[in-house]
């Protein structure tokens, strides 16, 4: 071990603060980052933008004629979450903007 390096083993409640403080900035920071990922340029999700699950079910309620959808909502199988909406062949931007609803 290098001389002059002080190690110490108490963790004071000061000290735990920052870390947290720390690791909460970080998280967010790369939450922030990694937003894009999200969706594609179309606005078709790539993951759940609430837990980050990439498993998703989809809603049709609108049909055109027997099997055809014309609307679809896109639900995270985990939180149930909507991720997109998707309508006569277009996802709606909302979703890429703001997340979730």
């Amino acid at each position: 071990m290098k001389e002059g390096l002080e190690i110490t083993t108490e963790d004071s409640p000061k000290n735990g603060a920052v870390r947290g403080l720390f690791y909460t900035l970080v998280i967010r920071l790369c939450f922030f980052i990694y937003r894009p990922a999200f969706y594609t340029k179309d606005g078709c999700p790539i993951r759940c933008s609430k837990c980050g699950c990439t498993v998703f079910t989809s809603k049709v309620t609108e049909t055109a004629g027997h099997d055809t959808p014309c609307e679809e909502y896109t639900l995270c199988k985990n939180c149930g979450a909507t991720c997109a909406f998707w309508a006569y062949g277009y996802f709606d931007p909302k979703y890429r903007k703001h997340g979730a609803v």
